[in-house]
């Protein structure tokens, strides 16, 4: 194929932060977003897709892409400059550095420096030594998760931000990472039972982690907003740091996976919207914020097997099954199917995909003939 220009990361990432925790330095998002503009092959695409990549100019990244829904980034920066030593207050929960952002005590923003994430030199926590995807990049990918979420889920805004200082920061120097705004709450998933969340919030949510491949979607990150039903809880999607991984190395986790929301079908509202996803203007999005090149390719496999699955009538608890491991040492059936397919940057990749992906649907649709539905009996006495 012939070449276009696009944004690629240059230095390799990977590199960059183990030369830099050999010699001891703290890991800056510039790390992982630096981009040269240069030569390559373009991606193949499914012919329905298929589009020809215009040339992407490198960006700043340290500025929000929608400067016009709130002002919260710059009250936010307003708290980092004051003097009030309570403005920026550590949060007790999780395993990285993740600050509260008060405005006269009010939580307005949440701030992760991208030094203090999981397993980087200055988190404060020392929880893990072996995280599950490099620290330094998890800016870029709650970010991400919001521009490609563009509302439907309820990502709240999020953006990046550099050259913050506070006290209440592990190291005395300017950071800079993702910052997202607060949103109240009632409390977090596992507070209360999943019958109190509205089928359609599931899906959303569950379509948002399967397009991203979330292999940690868990109670505590998706927080619940009251009802206007009054009677059921909004459901709100945060941290997405580990997300878009560059591989299907490890299995995702879905705790939406255990709810019965997740074994209804898909609304016609629902699957009008997987259809209108366009996977190419996403691709580009995610070249242009930093995202490197193996999570924008597992966004666009993700994206293009969550399109053929639901037009198929798949539910996510169907799909979630195909992506899960069953057992830890057992590859899942979508890992088999990807490894069996060869290099997933290869030419013709997406091609092979798609038909691999239509003999296992067609595998799917037969097991689903011949689920037997067992006979309800009257009760013994």
């Amino acid at each position: 194929p012939e070449k276009s220009k696009v944004t690629i990361p240059f230095p390799d990432p990977d590199e960059v932060v183990d030369q830099k925790q050999n010699r001891g330095e703290h890991i800056t998002l510039n790390d992982h977003v630096n981009s040269v503009v240069c030569d390559v092959h373009p991606l193949n695409h499914d012919q329905q897709i298929k589009e020809h990549i215009p040339p992407l100019e490198p960006v700043d990244p340290f500025i929000t892409l929608f400067p016009q829904q709130s002002d919260f980034l710059s009250r936010a920066r307003s708290c980092f400059d004051s003097r009030d030593t309570s403005a920026v207050v550590l949060c007790e929960e999780g395993v990285g550095g993740t600050y509260f952002v008060r405005e006269k005590g009010h939580k307005i923003a949440v701030f992760k420096p991208t030094d203090e994430e999981p397993g980087a030199l200055a988190n404060p926590k020392r929880s893990l030594s072996n995280p599950l995807m490099l620290p330094g990049g998890g800016a870029t990918r709650e970010v991400a998760a919001y521009l490609i979420d563009r509302g439907w889920s309820g990502v709240p805004e999020t953006c990046f931000i550099k050259d913050v200082k506070h006290s209440a920061m592990n190291g005395d120097y300017p950071k800079q990472g993702s910052i997202q705004k607060f949103i109240d709450n009632v409390g977090d998933s596992s507070s209360v039972g999943s019958n109190k969340f509205p089928t359609s919030d599931v899906h959303r949510v569950g379509l948002l982690d399967l397009r991203l491949f979330n292999i940690d979607r868990n109670e505590e990150n998706i927080l619940l907003q009251p009802h206007s039903d009054g009677h059921h809880l909004r459901l709100i999607p945060i941290d997405h740091t580990y997300s878009l991984p560059p591989n299907f190395n490890h299995s995702p986790y879905f705790i939406w996976n255990f709810w019965k929301q997740a074994k209804e079908p898909f609304s016609d509202e629902t699957r009008r919207y997987v259809s209108d996803i366009d996977v190419s203007r996403d691709i580009n999005l995610l070249r242009k914020i930093g995202i490197d090149e193996g999570g924008v390719r597992v966004n666009e496999i993700m994206t293009v097997f969550v399109k053929m699955c639901v037009a198929e009538g798949l539910t996510l608890f169907d799909m979630a099954e195909i992506l899960r491991r069953k057992k830890p040492n057992i590859e899942s059936e979508f890992q088999i199917l990807i490894t069996g397919l060869g290099d997933m940057f290869e030419d013709g990749f997406m091609q092979r995909f798609v038909e691999a992906v239509k003999q296992l649907l067609v595998v799917k649709q037969e097991e689903k003939k011949k689920e037997v539905v067992p006979l309800r009996r009257g009760r013994i006495f």
